[in-house]
């Protein structure tokens, strides 16, 4: 069930768009709790996942320091 609902998510809000030139991320307990199962879907769809993220505090950090540094 779970594999065929990430199957429609790709279908509907991956796939209609320039995907394959751009690597998707994902941020959250759901998609770090099924982070194999979405790995396999997205390798379907010949997706690539750059990163899966269970809470979105290590990207913000590290997006604000890069932007102290170049102030």
């Amino acid at each position: 069930m779970l594999t065929g609902n990430l199957r429609n998510f790709f279908v509907r809000n991956v796939c209609q768009y320039d995907y394959q030139n751009y690597p998707i991320r994902f941020v959250g307990s759901v998609a770090y709790s099924y982070a194999d199962i979405l790995r396999d879907v997205a390798e379907e769809f010949g997706v690539t996942l750059e990163t899966i993220e269970e809470t979105p505090m290590p990207g913000l950090i590290e997006f604000h320091s890069l932007n102290i540094e170049e102030v």
